[in-house]
């Protein structure tokens, strides 16, 4: 079953991410971390087929997240949902290789528009 990695340091917010994720996407699994380290170590064991990542949290952010990944070599797709939105942020993600952008509060029109790559036959149903 493909893995779809959510991190943010809110539980609420990994919940709200994650159960979208899943009524999108209901034949994958979902896991969620609350550190930019645990989700690191997650990655490399896990191989999760996408990362949806907060950018703003305490001690290494998202972009420390997708920039480590990087510099070793990791490709997995990564994108962000993150109540930072400045145009700056969102070219220096962009620059760093992030696929997507999402605000918080985001709209599950939005949510199903960056996820369309990773929709099996069986999930390819309009919602």
């Amino acid at each position: 079953m493909p893995t779809i990695l959510v991190v943010d340091d809110s539980y609420a917010a990994q919940t709200v991410i994650a159960k979208h994720i899943s009524n999108i996407l209901p034949d994958h699994q979902i896991i969620k971390t609350n550190s930019a380290p645990k989700a690191y170590q997650l990655i490399t064991t896990q191989h999760p087929i996408l990362v949806v990542s907060d950018w703003n949290m305490p001690g290494w952010d998202g972009l420390w997240l997708l920039n480590k990944l990087r510099t070793n070599n990791n490709q997995v797709p990564f994108g962000f949902i993150s109540s930072t939105a400045t145009p700056e942020f969102i070219a220096e993600t962009k620059a760093a290789g992030a696929l997507f952008h999402l605000p918080k509060p985001f709209s599950t029109k939005q949510l199903e528009q960056v996820l369309q790559p990773y929709k099996t036959p069986t999930t390819n149903t309009e919602h």
